[in-house]
């Protein structure tokens, strides 16, 4: 939603309008709209203008907080479609030259916003930038999930989800009994862990998909006692090492161990102990 807001901000100062610094976005018929903050907005040159936002991810821990998100906008020709999305710095992309990795609900929300202030027989070209992306990008799993040159855009919704809060567990028990309780269910089940997970779950077409967040374990329990029978776990790799070593509630502040359940399960013969004091060191 911050490249929603500032891509917004952006166009309305290239339509010759006063910068907004909260602006409106829409999530459809049946959500409510979100007021965004804006930093700031500007022309950049004729036909072109940048809008910054700063990324608020509410009271967990992440290392996007206070990212500065900068979206440049400009006019193009007609085409189809009329929005051309272009990674610039920081944004994460499909390869190397590959398009920007963004989810479809991201997407689906610059459309919503945008689409409806281009005039008609005009394209717009929006180019989000992470100043910090790429630096950032280093700490996370995206690289293999595919991911390179910066962060992934893969927001599945507005409202910011704390992996680890008690009530983030509770909905997602209320999620499970409902696709145990559907007719169609037919006791197959995809776990995914995080957004990446979720991204990749959607694009490969695997479902019913529920995602767990770090309460991994509770899950589990709830999926058996639902009626799964055939489960998939997608996710960062991470958080899968510390399920195989018993470490059921995954968030960092809980326990890690990541190292120590490779190392431990490396003593058997797949891994030459060399290797495993190597990986130990450079751990």
């Amino acid at each position: 939603m911050w490249v929603a807001a500032a891509a917004k901000a952006a166009l309305q100062v290239l339509l010759g309008e006063p910068f907004e610094p909260e602006q409106q976005l829409s999530q459809g018929s049946d959500q409510p709209s979100m007021q965004v903050p804006v930093c700031s907005a500007a022309p950049l040159a004729p036909g072109e203008a940048l809008g910054i936002s700063r990324c608020d991810p509410g009271p967990g821990l992440d290392l996007t907080r206070d990212l500065e998100v900068w979206v440049r906008v400009a006019w193009i020709a007609a085409s189809q479609p009329v929005l051309e999305l272009q990674a610039g710095e920081g944004v994460g992309r499909f390869g190397p030259e590959g398009d920007v990795c963004l989810s479809g609900f991201a997407r689906e929300l610059l459309e919503r916003n945008l689409l409806p202030l281009v005039p008609p027989g005009r394209g717009l070209l929006v180019q989000p930038i992470l100043p910090r992306g790429r630096v950032l990008a280093e700490r996370t799993s995206n690289a293999a999930f595919g991911v390179v040159d910066g962060l992934a855009l893969i927001g599945t919704q507005a409202e910011v989800q704390r992996s680890a809060a008690p009530d983030q567990l509770q909905q997602v028990l209320a999620d499970l009994r409902a696709l145990a309780a559907d007719a169609a269910f037919q006791g197959r089940l995809v776990l995914v862990i995080g957004e990446n997970g979720l991204d990749l779950a959607r694009q490969q077409g695997l479902g019913p998909v529920l995602k767990v967040g770090n309460w991994v374990g509770p899950v589990l329990v709830a999926a058996a006692e639902a009626g799964v029978r055939d489960l998939l776990l997608l996710g960062y790799h991470g958080k899968l090492i510390k399920l195989a070593g018993g470490i059921f509630h995954t968030h960092h502040h809980l326990a890690d161990g990541r190292l120590e359940v490779l190392v431990a399960w490396g003593w058997m013969p797949v891994c030459r102990a060399e290797l495993l004091q190597l990986r130990a060191r450079i751990g």
